[in-house]
């Protein structure tokens, strides 16, 4: 009898610490699947801001200096259909997404956009908040040059050839808290 008491003791002292270890897990395991549909959303809207601007350059007509060469000041990355911040719901993620160009038309390199996304709970639709401290910041180089070459460009692409974005590279993808 006192043989099946040590044994019951045991055994409980045993299975109560294996209990909490697999509520723990089980936590853990709902913590990260909500960051990962936050990291799905954040990716997906700065994936949709790239596209839109591949083709369709933003600011439609960028300030230049007369050489071909200006930096944009930071805006929406698509046209808004309200207010003016290009957002994206994405898996019950509100996401907000600001782009800043900068302009060289001489360069094979005539467009790099540099892109801020952050959900709307962590900017509160602020651009300067999302810019000081993004969630995923990403760089974006264009070459708006036909691969055979062309006449070097006197204004962005969609004004003087309609043609824009003939390659891209990915250039930063950088997360919040992640070392540059």
């Amino acid at each position: 009898m006192i043989l099946a008491l040590v044994f019951i003791v045991a055994v409980s002292l045993i299975v109560i610490p294996l209990a909490d270890w697999a509520a723990s897990s089980l936590n853990n395991t709902g913590t990260f699947q909500n960051v990962r549909t936050l990291d799905y959303a954040l990716s997906s809207t700065v994936d949709t801001a790239i596209q839109a601007i591949r083709n369709t350059p933003v600011p439609t007509h960028p300030t230049l200096d007369s050489n071909g060469y200006g930096v944009q000041p930071v805006g929406y990355c698509w046209a808004p259909t309200s207010g003016t911040t290009s957002s994206l719901s994405v898996n019950g993620y509100s996401i907000d997404v600001w782009c800043q160009t900068t302009v060289s038309l001489p360069q094979a390199a005539t467009r790099v956009v540099t892109l801020y996304a952050c959900s709307t709970t962590f900017d509160h639709g602020s651009e300067a908040a999302c810019q000081a401290a993004p969630q995923l910041e990403a760089r974006v180089t264009f070459d708006d040059y036909p691969t055979n070459g062309g006449v070097t460009l006197v204004a962005q692409c969609n004004i003087e050839t309609g043609s824009c974005g003939f390659s891209q590279s990915i250039t930063r993808w950088v997360w919040a808290g992640q070392a540059n």
